[in-house]
């Protein structure tokens, strides 16, 4: 281990967050804060593992067998290192770029509003309903606005509101089928599916259906709730989880069973994230979000950052606690085992605004 990195993570660590996850650990665990502490410690140096792993993960009450088959903040890191190239990431983080390279699977309109015409946002509103503003740097569901076409005048007045509050793009909206509706209304409830590089090509390696709840973004940081989807079949194989670690059965607005729900065009959702994951293969590790609509898959966004939190939020991974690294491994056809090796040497080397775009991502 790096004596030098932990060291100097230990100085960027803010006492009071550190001791928060400390004292809500212990009083979820039952047990003595020092030996939470003491664990977190623990495991920092053999997982790779900070202080919020150590709490959205509940390590706390993870077999100690089990520990190592979760992906950390540190595996996430070296993940991104091995797969993303730097230099075409920024692709993936400019919306108007993403948009432009990835467009073909949207199955919808979209403007960049710095060279779009009153035409375009004609064309824009033509469908009526909705469409959504977006910032070109916004992560994590921040800098998006839905915006009822009801509530403009005329295209020109929304082109006006929408180049003065400083978006970068605007969308229709994601419309999605009545099935994923009937789960909850009142946001478009998206799929996050991971895909990896293999041997052959790109695989799908992991995915969760998300879902909103008293929000119209679904985006877990706004509110909304995970549950894990069976790669191979597309049902749903948990109960729904979010951040609040509440866990949910059925939706607590629509009352709709949760666990078993079979998502719609399952199959057609896997070869749109293959061959949007082959147009870029520079960049192997991402996260996709995908509306399932009426009449098939529609890309909302890719990160290139995934957040790993999203993948084993606590009780989602019960009743054997095993986390998401193995899932990646077949996905791979290899061990991963070395990246905790590896994470503290190279996470040593990382810029503060590294770190900074690794905490705000999902």
């Amino acid at each position: 281990m790096d004596i030098k990195y932990f060291a100097a993570r230990i100085r960027e660590i803010k006492p009071e967050e550190l001791r928060s996850n400390i004292k809500s650990c212990a009083a979820a665990s039952g047990k003595a804060a020092v030996l939470i502490a003491a664990d977190m410690l623990w495991c920092g140096l053999r997982y790779a593992a900070g202080p919020t792993d150590y709490r959205y993960c509940e390590f706390y009450s993870v077999p100690a067998e089990k520990r190592g088959t979760y992906i950390t903040r540190g595996v996430n890191n070296e993940l991104v290192r091995r797969f993303n190239d730097p230099l075409k990431t920024p692709i993936f983080d400019n919306k108007v770029e993403f948009a432009r390279r990835f467009g073909q699977f949207f199955g919808r309109l979209w403007l960049d509003v710095e060279t779009a015409s009153l035409s375009d946002y004609e064309r824009l509103c033509a469908p009526g309903g909705a469409v959504f503003a977006k910032t070109l740097w916004g992560t994590g569901g921040l800098g998006v606005k839905r915006l009822e076409l009801e509530d403009f005048a005329s295209a020109s007045e929304l082109k006006a509101y929408v180049e003065s509050a400083g978006f970068g793009i605007v969308e229709q909206e994601a419309r999605q089928c009545d099935e994923l509706a009937g789960l909850y209304p009142g946001a478009v409830n998206t799929l996050r599916m991971v895909t990896l590089p293999g041997k052959s090509g790109p695989r799908l390696a992991f995915a969760t259906l998300r879902i909103g709840n008293g929000s119209y973004v679904d985006n877990l940081h706004s509110g909304g709730m995970a549950a894990l989807v069976d790669v191979n079949t597309g049902e749903v194989k948990s109960a729904a989880v979010d951040k609040a670690h509440g866990v949910y059965e059925r939706h607590p607005a629509t009352g709709h069973k949760i666990k078993g729900f079979k998502i719609p065009r399952w199959e057609d959702c896997v070869k749109t994230v293959l061959a949007a994951a082959r147009v870029l293969p520079q960049v192997g590790y991402v996260g996709w979000d995908i509306c399932v609509g009426e009449r098939g898959p529609l890309l909302i966004e890719g990160n290139c950052f995934p957040g790993h939190d999203i993948y084993q939020m606590p009780h989602i991974m019960a009743p054997d606690y095993t986390g998401a690294l193995p899932d990646f491994e077949r996905c791979l056809g290899k061990s991963l085992g070395e990246l905790r090796r590896r994470a503290p040497q190279r996470a040593a080397a990382a810029s503060p605004a590294a770190e900074c775009r690794e905490l705000r991502c999902e």
